[in-house]
């Protein structure tokens, strides 16, 4: 999966996936404005990316087939 933060400023930006249950899958810092996520052996199915800063927080529904 590939996200594209265009050029905000990612001073202090990360992700999350989590599962429905809350359960973290993935997490890391933002550091690129372009960058890849690698999903290879996350099982499929709907999880939730959160990319959160110091002021925000957004959350996205996803689906891994």
């Amino acid at each position: 999966m590939t996200l594209n933060f265009g050029t905000q400023n990612l001073n202090n930006y990360s992700y999350k996936i989590t599962a429905p249950s809350g359960q973290i899958i993935l997490e890391n810092e933002v550091k690129e404005s372009l960058f890849n996520i690698d999903l290879t052996g996350v099982t499929k199915g709907i999880y939730i990316l959160i990319v959160q800063n110091d002021n925000e927080i957004s959350n996205q529904r996803i689906v891994i087939e």
